[in-house]
């Protein structure tokens, strides 16, 4: 019989068969207890019999079904090696010399898992056996339900107390675990493998003190009357775990943080159902990194996004809630079905690369006036749109459907076209307009109007058909269309400003006009001067990377902001020279909707996505995005082609050596950092001594300092160490921490002597290029 299986399945009757007048009985196996039970539950009282058990048995964590239980209504009525036995409790019984190993259980629901040493009650009948049955002798040993180590535990509280206090922290669960009446179990820094089991509980099942791993495991609250699963604090990560509840139960887990910086939590891979709310994010969203990806949200569980930089990313949501509250958030790759709803508070908050389907909708509350471009979203044949704020604007994106071309969104009074922006002031359904490729033949003409537009179809002599759309401001798109169903689409401004050609393998080429007027109040006011273009897709590959050209002023520049519809921190800016070298352009910054840089006039560049992998940086890594940022702008370098070395010390040598790089200076040379090492002691940034010692945080600040031209800071250190930073460092570190470019250790701590790390250093130097180039 399988480990699992229930006794009965195995009951051996024989032993009352053969002789069932007979005045005694002995038992030897579990199968012959067994059957006693299946004969006492089928009515067979044996009154006035005596049944005797001639030696321990072993249940090996096999089912039993209670003699006379089982909601049968059976009762034995007979002795029990020589001790009589009443259901009813009348005369407690004596049960002496025995071992009983295994998963006993009481009453018809069978849900009362007895705990080691306390009663044998399950043998029989009763939800629990009267105070004064009398144990004597006998070893009650529960089969195991987790292991740590080499060792195995009756219950998962035990377990979890053994890999606290013991040096192996990680908790295996070998079995389904079940309770009436949970105890919450509280645990710090330790690993839970569930192994695809499932805890049944009514009430909040663990207590985190941070730092644990949930994994493959499913947490079921569907009994319970309110409260939450589990919460999280940070470094928790949860992986494969599953999560019911039903509509009574608040949250699935309950998430908080503390004062220190850069907190994190990861979900992965987990599934919330039933739930009021999914996950709770602390209201003042003191865990700063909350990482929610490839999870599915369905039954109703919504989540309200809180974590001032958190990422939500391949999730799926099923008729639920989402609310994104914070503008330094991500929101990507996700799948919105059967009626979600997607509430955004605020502006600012990445939204890219989403599939919004099945009457899932957008709602736009909180500030009022935000500005939402939806480009590189795919919302398929509609998009909905509500609103409980006076106004807001949202920028349309494409959509594609196979065997047709897309001319647009109709909101029912007119036509718009992709990247258009539109002012939303109630509820409105932009559906997608389609128009079909007409027959072909020699030089034949259509036209029509749709919505106000003018729309041209001419099949060319050799076939292709180019589709000409005139819109009422004047706007022109142009699609030619070859016999293979490969497509050139040009589209040019009213006043000829940008022209923007997609020729038939995806790539595009933007031209850019600029008039001075423009220019000149862009510089003036210290401002970026958006292109008035359609975003463009980052490429891996330079050469299918898509182009833009920017026409000045004569001998002018202009800091402007590229639309970009696949943002990553390693999206960058790639300058085109006019000998067809081409070099990424270091000072390139993420503005959330696109890359910002100065061009001159008749620049031509490249968008690239330059990010760069590493083995020993995570996804969920702090300084993930600073060391994409860092490395794909070829500031650093990684320590090996698949290696960062994140937490190893940065040396006075690496940081000469990116700095020189940031100001374009070629280190190449015989020894890697001697470029580096002249142009900082040229520069005076540093006298260039004790190149392979480790580079503090002051001595970090004092060189990024001198980088920016000393400035004045007006600041001062408001760390329970201020005062330790040495005088020669002082108004460099005063300056670094007025402008956010070193944050301290967190609890108000800076600790200017302590060691800066590859990846601190990375992050400092992102902020830096964002304070000087801003």
């Amino acid at each position: 019989m399988m480990n699992g299986a229930n006794w009965i399945d195995a009951a051996d009757t024989a032993w009352y068969e053969t002789q069932p007048d007979a005045a005694s009985f002995e038992l030897h196996s579990p199968e012959e207890l067994a059957g006693l039970a299946r004969l006492v539950n089928a009515g067979n009282h044996f009154s006035g019999k005596t049944v005797t058990l001639t030696g321990d048995i072993d249940l090996a964590g096999r089912e039993w079904t209670p003699i006379g239980g089982g909601g049968t209504g059976g009762q034995f009525r007979g002795a029990f090696a020589g001790t009589y036995l009443d259901n009813e409790g009348k005369n407690p019984p004596t049960v002496s010399g025995c071992t009983f190993t295994g998963q006993l259980y009481s009453g018809p629901e069978k849900n009362d898992i007895l705990e080691a040493g306390r009663y044998v009650g399950s043998l029989w009948y009763g939800a629990q056996p009267p105070s004064t049955v009398k144990i004597e002798n006998c070893t009650i040993s529960m089969p195991p339900v987790a292991q740590v180590g080499g060792e195995t535990y009756a219950t998962l509280a035990e377990a979890c107390e053994a890999a606290q206090q013991g040096a192996d922290k990680t908790v295996t669960l070998l079995a389904d675990v079940a309770g009436d009446n949970w105890t919450t179990i509280g645990l710090t820094g330790l690993t839970v493998e569930g192994g695809g089991h499932v805890l049944t509980v009514d009430k909040q099942a663990f207590r985190s003190g941070g730092g644990n791993t949930f994994r493959d495991l499913t947490l079921d609250l569907t009994g319970a009357s309110g409260g939450y699963a589990l919460n999280a604090k940070p470094g928790d990560v949860f992986s494969d775990v599953t999560i019911l509840g039903n509509s009574s139960v608040l949250y699935g887990i309950l998430i908080g943080g503390t004062e220190a910086g850069n907190e994190s939590v990861i979900i992965e891979g987990c599934t919330f159902d039933g739930m009021q709310n999914a996950i709770y994010d602390s209201e003042s969203g003191e865990v700063e990194n909350l990482i929610v990806k490839n999870s599915t949200f369905q039954g109703g569980a919504r989540f309200i996004f809180r974590s001032p930089q958190g990422r939500f990313t391949g999730n799926t949501l099923d008729g639920v809630k989402l609310n994104i509250m914070k503008e330094g958030q991500t929101v990507a790759g996700n799948t919105f079905l059967n009626g979600s709803r997607i509430s955004f508070y605020v502006d600012g908050s990445v939204f890219q690369d989403n599939q919004i389907r099945s009457e899932s909708y957008l709602e736009f509350t909180g500030a009022d006036g935000q500005n939402r471009d939806l480009r590189g979203n795919d919302f398929g044949e509609e998009i909905i749109v509500t609103t409980e704020v006076a106004a807001v604007a949202v920028t349309l994106p494409a959509s594609a459907k196979p065997g047709s071309a897309f001319a647009g969104w109709s909101d029912g009074e007119g036509l718009w076209q992709a990247g258009d922006t539109c002012s939303v002031t109630e509820g409105v359904t932009f559906t997608a307009q389609w128009t079909e490729a007409p027959p072909s033949g020699g030089g034949a003409v259509s036209g029509g109007s749709s919505s106000g537009n003018k729309t041209e179809t001419v099949t060319n002599p050799d076939g292709s058909t180019t589709t000409t759309v005139t819109r009422p401001n004047g706007t022109v798109t142009e699609t030619t269309t070859d016999t293979d169903g490969n497509k050139t689409q040009t589209v040019t401004n009213t006043d000829g400003s940008a022209t923007t050609t997609v020729d038939q393998d995806g790539r595009s080429q933007t031209q850019v006009k600029l008039p001075a007027g423009l220019v000149d109040a862009a510089r003036e006011n210290g401002e970026t001067v958006a292109l008035p273009m359609p975003g463009v897709s980052a490429a891996a590959d330079k050469t299918s990377a898509p182009v833009v050209k920017v026409e000045l002023p004569a001998d002018t520049a202009a800091k402007v902001e590229i639309p970009v519809e696949n943002m990553t921190p390693g999206t960058v800016a790639v300058i085109v020279r006019e000998d067809g070298t081409e070099e990424i352009i270091k000072t390139s910054l993420s503005t959330g909707t696109g890359v910002a840089v100065t061009l001159s006039d008749g620049d031509t560049v490249k968008i690239v996505d330059n990010s760069k992998n590493f083995d020993d940086v995570a996804d969920d890594h702090w300084g993930a995005d600073a060391v994409t940022f860092a490395t794909s702008r070829e500031l650093f370098q990684g320590t090996s082609a698949t290696t960062f070395s994140p937490e190893q010390d940065m040396t006075r040598a690496m940081i000469v050596t990116v700095l020189a790089r940031y100001e374009g200076v070629s280190t190449e040379g015989d020894l890697w950092y001697e470029a580096g090492q002249r142009w900082a002691v040229e520069r005076g940034i540093s006298d260039g001594s004790n190149m392979d010692a480790s580079v503090s945080l002051e001595q970090l600040a004092v060189m990024l300092w001198r980088c920016a031209g000393s400035p004045a800071a007006s600041g001062g250190l408001d760390f329970a160490d201020g005062d330790s930073v040495s005088h020669w460092a002082a108004e460099a570190m005063a300056w670094a921490v007025e402008n956010g470019l070193i944050q301290g250790l967190g609890e108000g701590v800076l600790a200017p002597q302590g060691q800066a790390t590859r990846a601190q250093v990375a992050a400092i130097l992102a902020r830096f290029v964002q304070h000087t180039h801003v």
